[in-house]
């Protein structure tokens, strides 16, 4: 099977994403602001928008009804509005054991707020009052998967700690190599869901590694006959596991133009290096794939 053709592009789609970005900016705002007063003393994490869950979100909603799962939920615009208008009057309580529920106004409106570090909605009215769609990493969720990060307080909201992109260049190398063979996972999920055949477990190559070390020093590099992906540096998309092995979604368009190499059945041996920042600034790492580099 071509695996290109079993990851559709959904630039239509992903268009939309970023132009209704604007859109939600208001609810991430008010969920900050809110868990800003709430959190004080607690290591908390300020919530930023991830395209890949809008995408997700979107799909959900895209046809009704909508059975919400944990992790999702139906915001009505009219209580962020009239939270972002009463916010310095807002009362609140906590639950277990951290504040889940912002109210003003003896429960006129209420969001929930068991919301780790990121989140991406989509419109749809699937219920009587409900216009928006929104999924969402827990509490917990977040705190596993951040809890080695340092936290750096946010500018804007000083109680949050602002979540960081994975910083790999400054990771030893065990914990690096360990980190990219993650990438057999993906590979794995992948082959299962289309069922494709001759899928080969990634082994590190040291080979691979010198080829990297070159390619990278380029920070961009146009090299025609050689097998590599360049990471983009920014926060991973939470969703991307999911978009990869959607047959209507291409995980390259959130993992970056190169991605089809890291997910080509025939590959058996890669090896990354991480790229400095202060000369790559777009890039995380580069990894070369083989045996035919």
């Amino acid at each position: 099977m071509n695996l290109t053709f079993l990851l559709v592009s959904c630039l239509i789609l992903l268009i939309s994403a970023k132009e209704d970005v604007h859109e939600f900016t208001h609810i991430v705002d008010m969920a900050n602001a809110i868990k800003n007063l709430l959190d004080e003393d607690t290591t908390s994490y300020k919530i930023t928008w991830d395209a890949s869950l809008a995408l997700y979100a979107s799909e959900r909603v895209d046809t009704c009804p909508v059975e919400v799962s944990k992790g999702e939920m139906f915001v009505k615009s009219e209580d962020v509005l009239n939270l972002s208008l009463n916010l310095n009057s807002t009362d609140s309580f906590s639950l277990d054991p951290l504040p889940t529920i912002a109210i003003f106004r003896n429960n006129a409106a209420r969001i929930h707020l068991d919301i780790g570090s990121r989140i991406g909605c989509a419109f749809k009215n699937c219920s009587s009052g409900n216009d928006l769609f929104c999924v969402f990493d827990s509490r917990k969720d977040a705190q596993n998967r951040l809890e080695r990060q340092v936290c750096v307080k946010d500018l804007v909201f000083p109680n949050l700690c602002e979540e960081k992109p994975v910083d790999f260049w400054r990771m030893e190398q065990p914990e690096f190599q360990w980190n990219m063979m993650q990438w057999n996972e993906m590979r794995r999920a992948l082959a299962k869901e289309f069922s494709v055949s001759g899928m080969y477990q990634l082994t590190w190559s040291e080979e691979a590694v010198r080829f990297a070390h070159l390619l990278g020093s380029q920070c961009d590099p146009i090299c025609t006959g050689t097998h590599f992906h360049m990471h983009p540096r920014d926060l991973e998309p939470l969703a991307a596991l999911w978009i990869i092995t959607h047959e209507e979604l291409d995980g390259s368009k959130i993992f970056g133009n190169s991605t089809m190499e890291m997910f080509a059945p025939q590959r058996k041996e890669f090896g990354c290096v991480p790229l400095d920042p202060s000369i790559c600034k777009d890039y995380s790492f580069i990894c070369v794939l083989g045996p035919d580099w």
